[in-house]
């Protein structure tokens, strides 16, 4: 009968998706440059130890891609069109994208 599988549960599966990339982007972007911003301070005071520094940047980095990759599963396991995509896995998708942005983005933010 279609309550199941309501026209609007596409809607916050992608959103899940989007909120997965966008927030850990912003969190890789803050992080980014806070640690780039340590690396150059880094080099004026002691500059044998910069290498050391580019560690975190490197680890803000990968918060995009975790954000990145959690946004590609996430849209993956919708089907083109309205065919059997509960409001379940709407909701749970929703719920994964948004724990995984706000997730890289509080850690954007402790870098």
């Amino acid at each position: 009968d279609g309550t199941d599988c309501p026209p609007f549960a596409p809607v916050l599966g992608f959103l899940g998706s989007a909120l997965a990339l966008a927030l850990a982007c912003f969190g890789a972007a803050y992080g980014t440059a806070k640690a780039g911003m340590g690396v150059s301070t880094m080099g004026i005071t002691h500059p044998h130890l910069v290498m050391k520094c580019i560690i975190p940047i490197v680890m803000a980095g990968v918060l995009g891609i975790y954000g990145l990759i959690v946004g590609v599963i996430i849209s993956s396991k919708m089907a083109a069109g309205n065919a059997g995509y509960s409001l379940f896995s709407g909701y749970a998708h929703l719920a994964a994208g948004v724990s995984c942005g706000l997730a890289n983005l509080a850690a954007g933010f402790a870098i």
